[in-house]
C-alpha cells in the first residue's frame, strides 16, 4: 500500500484556511477539507484538485463535540492516507 503525505486543513472553506488549503495542495498528495459550508468547502476542492492534488471533503461544525465521530472517514484511521499533517485554522466567528 502506497503511503500518501496528506494534511488534514480545518476552516477551508474560506479566508485564511483556504489559502491554507491551495498553498498546502502544491506540497501534499492529499488534503482533507474540514468546514461547515460544503458549497465553499467544494470550491476550495475544486481549486485544489486543479494544483494537482487528491481532495476529500468533510462538511462538519466542529464547535460540536463529537462532529468528528459523526464522518467514519475521520474517525476511522484506516479510511485516511497514513501520513498525515493537520493545519487548523478553524474559529467561532458571529452567527446568526
Amino acid at each position: 500500500m502506497e503511503i500518501k503525505p496528506v494534511a488534514i486543513v480545518t476552516g477551508a472553506s474560506q479566508g485564511i484556511g483556504q489559502a491554507t488549503a491551495l498553498r498546502l495542495a502544491r506540497d501534499f498528495l492529499a488534503l482533507v477539507l474540514v468546514a461547515r459550508c460544503k458549497e465553499n468547502l467544494e470550491k476550495t476542492a475544486s481549486d485544489v484538485k486543479s494544483a494537482g492534488a487528491e481532495v476529500m471533503v468533510c462538511a462538519l461544525d466542529l464547535r460540536e463535540p463529537q462532529a468528528g465521530r459523526r464522518d467514519s472517514r475521520i474517525s476511522d484511521p484506516r479510511t485516511l492516507w497514513q501520513d498525515r499533517r493537520l493545519a487548523q485554522h478553524c474559529g467561532c466567528g458571529a452567527t446568526n
